[in-house]
């Protein structure tokens, strides 16, 4: 099904945090999880993203972020689950990315998470667990929960699978309107 403990990124213990999924992106990159904080809370990692952007704004790429809608009853749930009241602003900015940046577009969509899913090129298909068991310190991981890095050149290539998945979920959200 093509898990692969032995790629390059799980040798280097990878989390696929945002500054690596940046400096691996050539043309496409697609992310599929909460609020995007990670991408723009830090100015350092926004810096990076900026350029990111104004890069593949000029060569043509794409950038993908699906990410659930603070204002659904799935985010309220979400909140509840992870004992977080945690802002939105995130979504601001990224609303303010995606109106300067033509490669850049945000999708919204409501669902209670399953997993954080990032593509990387048609090279890198990776995906952790959101983990909502009340009760347990593990529902709050975040980034740090492992990150299954797919192979998609395997025989049954789950990695095909959460290509699907992201398309499908991509198809049926709402953009963020500027």
């Amino acid at each position: 099904i093509g898990i692969s403990p032995a790629s390059e990124l799980e040798l280097r213990r990878s989390k696929l945090e945002p500054l690596e999924c940046i400096g691996q992106t050539v043309s496409q990159l697609r992310f599929a999880g909460i609020l995007a904080t990670k991408w723009v809370a830090d100015s350092y990692v926004r810096a990076a993203f900026i350029r990111l952007l104004e890069r593949l704004d000029h060569d043509g790429g794409s950038v993908q972020f699906l990410l659930l809608n603070p204002e659904s009853e799935s985010y309220r749930n979400f909140s509840e689950l992870r004992w977080s009241s945690g802002g939105t602003q995130p979504i601001d900015t990224l609303r303010s990315l995606s109106a300067a940046h033509p490669s850049f577009v945000v999708r919204l969509y409501d669902a209670l998470p399953t997993f954080r899913i990032v593509l990387i090129d048609q090279s890198i298909v990776s995906f952790s667990p959101y983990l909502m068991e009340p009760g347990t310190d593990h529902a709050r991981t975040g980034w740090e929960a492992p990150h299954v890095v797919l192979d998609r050149t395997a025989p049954w290539p789950l990695a095909r699978t959460f290509e699907t998945l992201f398309m499908e979920t991509w198809r049926t959200a709402t953009p963020l309107l500027p």
